[in-house]
C-alpha cells in the first residue's frame, strides 16, 4: 500500500473579536495556505466588537510523512480597504500539524508587529481523503419469471446532495448473475462517506425505465474496515419493484478499498518519527485500525489503546506509552527499550503514564518558570546513543516558587522537568515557548493546566 495520505482542510465560522484601534467600516480577510489563497470582503458594518465571515475555505494537502504538516503554514490576514488608511491590519499563523492534532475550535491573536489587533476565532476540520473503490462480486438476483433480456443492473454512489456520482451499468443481456461488476471510484472524506449511499437499480435498457431499486448506506463501511482500509462482506439487498412488480432480492459480495477511516485527530505529539499517542474525534473506528494512515504513523498506531480505570484484569491490548516516550529495538541484542524525548534518556523497563491536572482559580501570577523543550531524536544507536535534534516546541517546568499559586494548587506536585502538555484541554505539544506562555497569560480563571511527569518509569 502506498505510504501517501491526502488531507482535506475546511475552515469555517471565522470571526474577529475585540477589535482595537481599527475603523470597522470595511474589512476583508485573506486566508493563505502556501501558494493557495482566497479572500472575502465584509459588507459595511457599524462599529461592533465582532465581525464574522460566512465563507468557507477548503484546500487539500498530500504527504508521505505526517510530521511534514508542521512545515505547512496557514496564515490569516486582516485588511482594511480604502484609499486612505487601507492595508494590512494584523495577521496570525498556524501550522497544519497544530490544526490536525489540536482542538476543532481555534483562537489566534492577530497582531501588527507587537500590537494585538483582534482575536480571530475559527473552526477547522481536517480529514483524510481517499479514492474509494467499490466493486460488487458474485451478485445473484432473485427476480420474477419472465425476466426481460433488456434488463441491466445500474449502480452509483449517491452523496448528501442526492446526485449520483459515477453511475455504472452491466450489460443488458437479461442476466441475473454477475461475477464481477465495473468498479466505482470516488474521492471522498469520512464525513462525506457517512452521508452517502450505494444506489442500485434494475433498469429496462429498451426504454430506460427503472423496474426496481435498492439502497445500501455506506456509513457501515468504516466500522468493518480493517487496517489496510479494505471492506469485504456478503450483503442481502432487497429491491423494491415499481408498480406491481413486488420485491426482489439480490445476494452479493461488496468489496470496498481505500475506505477513509481517519477524521479530526485530538491530542498526541509529533517528532521526527511521526505522531504518537493520538486519538480521533470519530465514532465507529475499531481500536488499532488506522486505515491509509497506518504507514505514516510510528509504533503504537493511530489509536492509543483503551485504558481501564481501576481494573487490573488481563488485557490483550498493548499498553499505551506516556507522552514523549517511544518504543525502540536494540539492533545488536534484539531487546526492546524505551526512549524519553524530554530527558533524552532510555530505559529497559516499560514507563507508566503519570499525567495530572492542576486547577488555578485565583487571579495573579502562577509562580512557575517555563523553558523551551527540545524533543525529537535524530539517531538512536541503542540505549546509550542519544542526540538532540533541536526541535523547539512545547514547554518544560524550569522552576517553581515555593508557596506560589501553582505550588499550593498542586500540593507541591509540579516539579522541575515536568512537561506542560495542555491548557484548558488544548494541547500545547506543538506550540513554541512564547505561544505557550502567551496562552497561559491570556487564559481567564479558573484555568486547568495539564502536566506530564517525564521521569515516570
Amino acid at each position: 500500500m502506498s505510504g501517501r495520505a491526502r488531507f482535506q482542510v475546511c475552515i469555517s465560522g471565522i470571526r474577529a473579536e475585540r477589535l482595537t484601534g481599527v475603523s470597522r467600516k470595511k474589512l476583508f480577510l485573506k486566508v493563505d495556505f502556501d501558494s493557495y489563497f482566497n479572500d472575502t470582503t465584509t459588507p459595511t458594518a457599524p462599529i461592533s466588537d465582532t465581525i464574522g465571515w460566512p465563507n468557507e475555505f477548503s484546500f487539500g494537502y498530500e504527504t508521505e510523512h505526517v510530521h511534514a504538516l508542521s512545515s505547512k503554514t496557514l496564515t490569516l490576514k486582516l485588511y482594511k480597504s480604502g484609499w486612505m488608511g487601507g492595508g494590512l491590519i494584523g495577521e496570525c499563523t498556524v501550522d497544519l500539524l497544530t490544526i490536525a492534532t489540536g482542538p476543532v475550535e481555534h483562537r489566534l491573536m492577530a497582531r501588527d508587529g507587537s500590537v494585538m489587533r483582534c482575536e480571530l476565532h475559527f473552526k477547522v476540520t481536517m480529514e483524510q481523503q481517499s479514492d474509494l473503490e467499490l466493486v460488487l462480486q458474485e451478485a445473484e438476483l432473485s427476480a420474477p419469471s419472465g425476466f426481460s433480456p433488456s434488463m441491466a443492473l445500474s449502480y452509483a454512489i449517491v452523496g448528501a446532495s442526492g446526485e449520483p456520482l459515477g453511475r455504472k451499468h452491466t450489460e443488458a443481456a437479461g442476466m441475473r448473475e454477475w461475477h464481477m461488476t465495473q468498479m466505482l471510484k470516488h474521492r471522498v472524506t469520512r464525513s462525506a462517506l457517512m452521508a452517502s449511499q450505494l444506489h442500485l437499480e434494475i433498469v429496462d435498457m429498451s426504454n430506460g425505465r427503472t423496474v426496481a431499486q435498492s439502497m445500501f448506506p455506506l456509513s457501515g463501511l468504516p466500522a468493518a474496515a480493517v487496517g489496510n482500509g479494505t471492506f469485504l462482506d456478503t450483503l442481502s439487498l432487497r429491491f423494491r419493484g415499481a408498480g406491481s412488480s413486488g420485491s426482489w432480492e439480490m445476494g452479493c459480495t461488496l468489496c470496498a478499498k481505500n475506505v477513509p477511516v481517519w477524521a479530526q485527530m485530538i491530542g498526541g505529539f509529533h517528532d521526527m518519527a511521526g505522531i504518537h499517542n493520538a486519538r480521533f474525534a470519530s465514532s465507529g473506528i475499531p481500536q488499532g485500525s488506522a486505515g491509509a494512515l497506518a504507514a505514516l504513523l510510528p509504533t503504537g498506531g493511530a489509536h492509543a489503546p483503551a485504558r481501564s480505570s481501576g481494573s487490573s484484569g488481563a488485557s490483550s491490548a498493548p499498553k499505551a506509552l506516556p507522552w514523549f516516550w517511544d518504543k525502540k529495538t536494540d539492533a545488536s541484542s534484539g531487546r526492546t527499550y524505551y526512549v524519553n524525548h524530554i530527558t533524552h534518556t532510555t530505559a529497559w523497563t516499560l514507563p507508566t503514564e503519570d499525567t495530572y491536572h492542576v486547577d488555578i482559580v485565583a487571579p495573579g501570577p502562577l509562580g512557575v518558570s517555563l523553558e523551551r523543550c527540545y524533543h525529537g531524536m535524530t539517531r538512536f544507536a541503542g540505549p546509550s546513543g542519544r542526540r538532540n535534534s533541536g526541535a523547539d516546541t512545547g514547554a518544560v517546568v524550569k522552576s517553581v516558587e515555593p508557596g506560589s499559586a501553582i505550588d499550593r494548587a498542586s500540593s507541591g506536585r509540579v516539579q522541575m522537568g515536568h512537561h506542560l502538555i495542555a491548557v484548558n484541554g488544548a494541547s500545547t505539544l506543538t506550540w513554541d515557548l512564547s505561544a505557550t506562555c502567551s496562552m497561559i497569560q491570556r487564559a481567564s480563571r479558573p484555568v486547568r493546566l495539564t502536566f506530564q511527569d517525564p521521569y515516570a518509569v
